[in-house]
């Protein structure tokens, strides 16, 4: 027994003992979360079949609210003791309120022990007091709706009587003590029949036919004879009562034995006795005579509506095929109101249908329950029910070996005798671990035996609520080797699944079949809505199917309201019914706009939090529901928008305000938003700009943009404008808005006259191959800063070579550091900008004057600037000469000197000097951790990002992870296209067919190539000389042509082969390889198909190409070469075809270059294309041979 003062759950402090029944003890505690007092039910003893009957009274009712029932609240478990707590009622019993009988209303929520010793078995004495009409009336009334909400709701109470129903000073009643409820199902109807109160039960709950909804009203009738006469209509011994009702005697008119009895009252109590229960009246006729003419409400409507179901016949085809496959996991998931609990009843009456020996456990995961292993809970107890009627000897011999373990994890299991038997006289496992782990085994082997002889569902919902003990116990169940062949079938909320810590570990370890509900379609939604409403319209239903926008939640609203109801209508009227209290809860949470804790709404709402009893009668209204953390949220978004929408501006102005003064000042986004929906200009300015800042420094560039912009419309100061609108170009620029960014720096630069902002403006229009423009810009800050650039390409990459030479020679042996003047590095910041954002636009001048701030930064004293010398003096070496070993040393000095705001750069300039050597997988791996590292550099964020992921896909490209591939150039030709970024766009594109062409989607190749060439058409006109925007859509179109076998293939690549070598860019390795690469083989491909002496004069041009890859110094030349001879052997019909076969093999598995080695590969035949097979399996390729062809042409089955 709990002692006074007694702590429980670390939060409910006992204060006294209430009363105690036959179903448990209950005490009064102060629960200090809520602040209030409460009542706790617990059992008296602990054993399994008390733990089952007090779970099972909280579980068939948690989520039942209405006015004239107790509210339940929480399930706990405490060690080894089981409660719940309770709304704290006061009041008197039933007919001791209508009769006057009782001064003080100090009864309790349970039976307590002078009222429980009053409930009648034998002869009890009659009951004083004179009777009020008036109140018994009204409290019949306040009855007959709390037993018809729980008839309502499935369910019957089966022990309804005075001391089970409390009336408080008010008059209001309550209806408590639901330990014999039950569903009202056939399999419910017929358990604990005995159970009750004879003076007050049916005849059929004594003499074991079964309770039904009638039960429940012959107990009014019983409780409405004693209040009219002071006595029970049957009287005697229990058995003699008992045997009275067993004869279906008529009970005696009440006028009889209180002759001022009201007559209509007297008729309606002795109907309500009648001994069989289909000759009892029926709600509507109780309350008719008891003077209520009210039309039921709309949720009444709604409740009274046969429940129905239409389509989803893919979704229950899915269910079958899983349940006849047997050991499988599914996991449906939707939106609240697409209607996933009603498919999984559906599927599981179904199977029950067809197979009647099926054991189906079901349950559902309740959010207020504080319990070990809450996910299953419920499904070991519906195990247990099930297990305890099943015959002795089949029990036995699914008992597993460790059952005494299993029952100390679930001590409800404990209420099977055979497991019970089997748990008895064995020592218990002293470690908690060991226990685990065999109780874990015990109910996966406990399972395993029963599906082995009847089909097993277990089916669980509403697991967003679930544990994490839960998801380890059920992916150890369903692990494989040899799970149980059972369907586990699981339903969530898929916008609650990242931060439910069950469904996170179940995906990770269980890997379920996932389905995905919907919205209904338009004829599905005209379907349900012509079931619910059979003497709607065509028109009618489709404009209701159209209005509820697929949701079956919302039909079913609509429905329950008529034909002309508009959603917005019908919510609106919904929310205008509800209690003042509840209305403004649920206006503070709409106008919150995201999930809000409970303590905050309460006091937004000017409530206390003993006024919280508001939250479960919005819950069962569906207007609210609660997150996994136990934050508040509309529980659907046109909800909050109905809400929201009905508020006066005043009122939506105070609840603003009301908002901003329970958020914490950390919260400044949130505070701007309310603040400037308050009207407070000043604050909502200052938090906006605080709110903006803090997202520029997480990282969040599109979010600080879209606040500063916010923060420019609430109409500044001058000097905070304009300070506002250089942060919002640079958060631009760092989302990647370059062009945007570079036009709001150059407005800002004209402004103030500022070269700083000016060169920004150049930086990230070059950066974006906005190349007229940006060039434009670069002249503009070189002519302010006295910096000369040279006109050609050549020359800057000649000029570039000497720069390098100097520095190696002469720069790099100084000693002594410089300070440098403020021009000096104006100028150096200059020449660094302009090194990156031309890197990949115009590569000569990028490179000049990366060696140039070599030279002019790399003794400088300032930390920063000699990081960045480091940097360009990498890979400007590398450039020149692949090989040189010197890049490593400048590498390692920018790891010691730049430190940690370095290394995004460090990673980047890393993984550009392993791709200028031919080194893949180094340069992958350094580009993927430049993507996760903290950059710092001359660019922004955006620019950088961009030039990462171009980089990134071109190693992806020549490693062949064409998978990854795919996913990179999705995403960065998608930017590049929203953001007018060539670069981000067009370089990607150039790889972006291997992608495409691997999952044989032609039609993808040429749209894009198409919207490319059309995209950039102006920009690529306004170019005379080579520029790289040319070389990559150039290769882009060769890869589809040659995979097309287009006759005209290389065209492109024809077109600017002039243009590369005026240029010069021939001679820089990474060029010169992919350029000679390409061309030879689309010359090659071109050449199989032309008479032969045009075939060998196209030959004849190829094979000086291979010749040039031999000198080549990146990695993969050589490979490139042999597969360029090989082809040219090929088409000549040479045997040595497969020689430079295997050549080209040998060096693409030294260069790790996957995809070339697996075309060759595959037209070495035999166990050589085994191997390729394996590789284009592993990325998806679609038409081996096609693709192989593509890379080596000439080659076919």
């Amino acid at each position: 027994m709990l002692e006074v003062g007694a702590k429980l759950a670390g939060r409910f402090v006992v204060e006294r003992w209430l009363g105690e029944g036959g179903m448990g003890v209950v005490f009064e505690a102060l629960d200090e979360q809520r602040g209030e007092r409460v009542a706790l039910k617990t059992l008296g003893r602990m054993d399994g079949e008390a733990i089952y009957r007090l779970k099972k009274e909280f579980r068939v009712l948690a989520d039942l609210v209405h006015p004239n029932l107790i509210r339940l609240h929480e399930l706990f478990s405490d060690r080894d003791l089981w409660f719940f707590s309770m709304q704290r009622v006061h009041g008197a019993p039933f007919v001791d309120y209508v009769r006057r009988t009782k001064g003080p209303l100090e009864h309790a929520a349970t039976e307590p022990a002078d009222v429980a010793k009053r409930s009648p078995f034998g002869e009890p004495e009659p009951l004083g007091g004179a009777i009020d009409e008036m109140r018994l009336r009204a409290a019949m009334l306040a009855l007959v709706e709390g037993v018809e909400a729980i008839h309502r709701a499935g369910k019957l109470h089966r022990d309804l009587k005075p001391s089970n129903v409390l009336v408080d000073r008010d008059g209001k009643v309550t209806i408590l003590d639901f330990g014999l409820v039950e569903p009202h199902r056939s399999d419910a109807t017929k358990s604990q029949e005995g159970a009750g109160t004879p003076g007050y039960m049916a005849p059929e709950q004594l003499v074991r036919n079964g309770v039904c909804s009638g039960s429940d009203w012959y107990a009014v009738g019983a409780m409405l004879f004693e209040a009219l006469t002071g006595e029970l209509p049957f009287r005697g011994t229990a058995y003699e009562v008992i045997a009275a009702k067993a004869r279906e005697e008529l009970a005696p008119d009440p006028r009889v034995l209180a002759p001022e009895s009201p007559p209509d009252l007297a008729v309606l109590a002795r109907n309500l006795l009648a001994p069989l229960p289909e000759n009892r009246p029926t709600p509507a006729q109780i309350k008719a005579t008891l003077g209520s003419a009210e039309p039921p409400t709309p949720s009444e409507a709604a409740s009274s509506l046969t429940p129905v179901f239409v389509g989803r016949a893919s979704e229950l085809a899915r269910l079958e095929e899983a349940f006849d496959a047997r050991a499988a996991v599914v996991a449906v998931r939707g939106l609240s109101g697409m209607g996933k609990s009603t498919l999984i009843e559906r599927f599981l009456a179904r199977v029950e249908a067809r197979m009647p020996d099926a054991v189906v456990l079901s349950g559902r995961c309740y959010e207020r329950e504080s319990v070990p292993f809450k996910a299953l809970d419920p499904i070991i107890d519906e195990l247990s029910r099930r297990l305890a009627r099943m015959d002795a000897i089949d029990a036995a011999l699914l008992t597993p070996r460790d059952a005494p373990e299993l029952c100390r994890l679930f001590p409800v299991l404990a209420r099977v005798p055979t497991l019970k038997r089997a748990s008895a006289g064995r020592a218990p496992i002293m470690d908690p671990a060991e226990v685990r782990r065999r109780a874990f085994e015990a109910l996966r082997e406990l399972f395993s035996r029963l599906a082995e002889i009847r089909p097993v569902i277990v089916a669980i919902d509403d697991l967003q609520w679930g544990d994490l003990d839960s998801g380890w116990l059920l992916a150890r169940l369903v692990a494989p080797p040899d799970p149980p062949k059972m369907l586990v079938l699981l339903g969530y909320r898929s916008d609650e699944e990242s931060r439910s810590p069950f469904v996170v570990h179940l995906a990770e370890n269980a890997s379920p079949e996932v389905i995905d509900l919907a919205p209904m379609s338009a004829d599905e939604s005209r379907e349900l809505v012509s079931k619910l409403l059979p003497a709607a319209d065509s028109d009618a239903a489709l404009a209701i199917a159209r209005e509820a926008g697929g949701s079956p939640f919302f039909i079913g609203a609509l429905a329950a309201n008529g034909e002309d109801a508009s959603l917005e209508s019908v919510l609106t009227s919904r929310v205008a019914k509800l209690e003042p209290s509840a209305r403004a809860l649920l206006e503070v949470v709409a106008l919150a706009g995201t999930p809000i804790s409970r303590e905050r709404a309460l006091r937004a709402a000017s409530l206390g939090r003993a006024e919280d009893g508001s939250i479960p009668v919005l819950r069962a209204a569906s207007l609210l529901r609660t997150t996994t953390d136990e934050w508040l949220v509309t529980y659907h978004d046109r909800i909050r928008e109905a809400v929201v929408g009905g508020l006066e501006e005043e009122r939506r102005r105070t609840l603003h305000r009301a908002l901003t003064k329970v958020l914490d000042a950390s919260e400044v986004d949130a505070l701007a938003l309310h603040h400037r929906e308050a009207g407070d200009r000043e604050e909502a300015l200052r938090f906006t700009l605080l709110a903006a800042e803090r997202a520029s420094s997480a990282f969040a560039p599109e979010r600080a943009a879209t606040l500063f912009r916010q923060a420019l419309s609430l109409s500044p100061a001058d000097d905070v404008r304009r300070t506002a609108r250089r942060q919002l170009a640079d958060a631009l620029a760092d989302a990647g808005q370059i062009v945007e960014a570079a036009d709001l720096y150059i407005e800002l630069a004209r402004e103030a006259d500022d070269a700083d902002l000016e060169l920004r403006a150049a930086g990230e229009l070059t950066a974006a191959g906005q190349t007229v423009r940006g060039f434009d810009a670069v002249r503009r800050v070189n002519e302010r800063l006295g910096l000369w650039m040279p006109r050609s390409p050549k020359v800057a990459a000649f000029l570039g070579v000497l720069l390098v030479v100097y520095f190696r020679f002469f720069v790099e042996k100084r000693r002594r550091r410089r300070r440098l003047t403020a021009h000096h590095r104006a100028r150096l910041d200059a020449m660094q900008t302009f090194a990156m954002a031309l890197s990949l636009t115009e590569t000569p001048h990028a490179f000049y004057f990366g060696a140039r701030s070599c030279v002019l930064g790399f003794d400088s004293d300032d930390a920063e600037m000699r990081s960045l010398a480091l940097m360009n003096a990498a890979w400007t070496s590398a450039f020149v000469r692949p090989s040189d070993s010197a890049a490593d040393g400048y590498l390692a000095s920018l790891a010691r000197t730049g430190g940690k705001d370095f290394e995004g750069m460090h990673s980047f300039i890393t993984g550009v000097v392993a791709t200028l050597r031919g080194h893949w997988r180094r340069a992958a791996d350094a580009f993927e951790k430049a993507e996760r590292q903290r950059y710092r550099g001359r660019l922004r964020q955006g620019a950088f990002h961009s030039f990462n992921r171009t980089w990134y896909s071109w190693a992806l490209y020549s490693q062949g992870r064409i998978r990854d591939l795919h996913r990179v150039v999705t995403e960065s030709i998608a930017e590049g296209k929203a953001r007018r970024n060539v670069v981000g766009h067009i370089a990607t594109l150039q790889v972006a067919p291997l992608a495409w062409l691997a999952a044989d989607d032609e039609a993808t190749t040429r749209h894009e190539l198409e919207d490319a060439s059309e995209r950039w058409k102006d920009t690529r006109a306004s170019i005379a000389h080579f520029h790289p925007l040319h070389y990559w859509e150039a290769v882009a179109h060769l890869l589809a042509e040659m995979y097309a076998g287009d006759a005209r293939v290389g065209r492109h690549m024809e077109a600017i082969w002039p243009l590369a070598k005026e240029a010069g860019v021939l001679r820089i390795p990474i060029f010169g390889l992919s350029m000679c690469l390409w061309r030879g083989l689309g010359l090659a491909m071109r050449a199989a198909t032309q008479s032969a002496r045009e075939r060998e004069a196209l030959l004849a041009l190829v094979e000086p190409l291979a010749a040039s890859l031999d000198d080549n110094p990146m990695a993969g030349a050589l490979g490139h070469a042999a597969q360029l001879r090989a082809t040219i052997a090929r088409v000549r019909g040479q045997e040595e075809a497969r020689r430079w076969l295997a050549v080209a093999v040998s060096h693409f598995d030294a260069a790790k270059m996957e995809a070339f080695a697996a075309c060759a590969r595959y037209w070495l035949g035999g166990t050589e294309r085994e191997a390729a097979m394996t590789f284009m399996e592993r990325e998806g390729v679609v038409r081996p041979a096609k693709f192989a062809r593509m890379l080596v042409p000439g080659f076919d089955d």
